[in-house]
């Protein structure tokens, strides 16, 4: 057994080099989480602190690139060296009544010899009410940088675009016995192409969007093994202006995305709203949680004036695994399918060493 172990860790240890990330300006958990050391599937990160001064670090990789990868062209002579993520730093003071957090983090999109686009984001966190309150507050500064010539048929570049979001998150833990935790996210984002040269010009000088999401956390009392914690999440994403939005928010890349600027410019806004239904077992060895869920979105199409309906189900689950006390080992798997044959997978997977 205890090879097993060793072997699922050193498997997740191996795989930690991609898409998710440790530490970054968007979490919230800071100042009330453990002091640990997390290397996760796309991250390398430290938290440590006393009980009223925190701080953390973190290296996180890009999305499907590794920490110090290979970038440029595709040549095999002309290769240079790249970094594709962001390192991330920040510091901290909490109180049982209040807890204040600064941090930043920097990003690139693509490589240090062939970057398109940096990031600066700081981000101002804090708790109350005996850490029942969260609030983080990201603002994501992003600047287009350098032109790629290997581009064909002509350059690409993204300099002068110039670009600003924030994806505030608010948390409240009610402390009731069936009604458990809200949670608010308000995005706001917006493009400026007015100083951009080359060929990455919008439809108008500047792009934005807005939008806001609640998801509503409940517990249904049960005396057997298994704990029942209903979810409920609503979401809207709207154009300001003539434009279309995205309803992915962008946070490495500096901005709410518009569609229009995406290729999908008759997308207006868009609407969702989705039933989780979760269920946890747990003993000393192992924690399981799934999720299955029913999710519909309307997407309000602005050439068309008409909207485009979409069904879907799906599955989260998170698995855990405990080898020692101050030992986690854990995956997350992510499994969906739409009406409109629209099949997702996301995967996740990290160690958590608790000291």
């Amino acid at each position: 057994m205890k090879r097993l172990f060793l072997s699922i860790i050193a498997i997740v240890a191996i795989s930690a080099s991609s898409v998710f990330g440790s530490y970054s300006a968007t979490d919230i958990g800071q100042l009330v989480d453990a002091n640990q050391l997390k290397m996760e599937f796309g991250g390398t990160g430290v938290l440590f602190g006393t009980d009223t001064i925190r701080a953390a670090v973190s290296l996180n990789s890009d999305t499907m690139q590794t920490y110090l990868g290979i970038g440029g062209t595709n040549t095999a002579e002309n290769y240079t060296p790249s970094f594709g993520g962001s390192v991330y730093a920040g510091v901290g003071y909490k109180t049982p009544a209040f807890g204040a957090w600064l941090g930043y983090e920097f990003a690139y999109d693509e490589g240090i010899a062939n970057a398109s686009w940096m990031t600066h984001t700081p981000h101002l966190q804090f708790t109350a009410l005996d850490n029942n309150l969260r609030i983080n507050i990201p603002f994501a500064i992003g600047m287009g940088v350098t032109t790629d010539k290997d581009m064909l048929p002509e350059p690409a570049t993204t300099k002068g675009v110039t670009a600003f979001s924030t994806d505030v998150q608010v948390r409240y833990y009610t402390q009731m016995d069936y009604f458990t935790a809200i949670r608010l996210y308000v995005r706001y984002g917006q493009m400026d192409y007015s100083k951009a040269e080359g060929t990455i010009i919008a439809n108008g000088e500047t792009v934005s969007s807005f939008g806001i999401e609640g998801r509503f956390y409940f517990e249904i009392p049960t005396d057997g093994p298994v704990a029942i914690t209903p979810l409920v999440k609503l979401r809207y994403n709207t154009a300001l202006g003539d434009y279309g939005t995205d309803t992915q928010i962008l946070a490495s890349d500096g901005y709410v995305g518009p569609a229009s600027e995406r290729g999908t410019g008759d997308v207006t806004s868009d609407l969702y709203a989705s039933f989780n239904f979760g269920l946890s077992a747990a003993n000393d060895i192992i924690s399981v949680y799934t999720e299955p869920y029913v999710e519909y979105s309307t997407e309000f199409l602005k050439d068309a004036g008409s909207t485009k309906n979409d069904v879907g189900i799906g599955n989260y689950m998170e698995i855990y695994l405990y080898p020692i006390e101050s030992l986690e080992v854990y995956l997350e798997l992510d499994t969906s399918y739409k009406a409109s044959n629209v099949f997702g997978l996301e995967v996740g997977s990290g160690v958590r060493w608790y000291f």
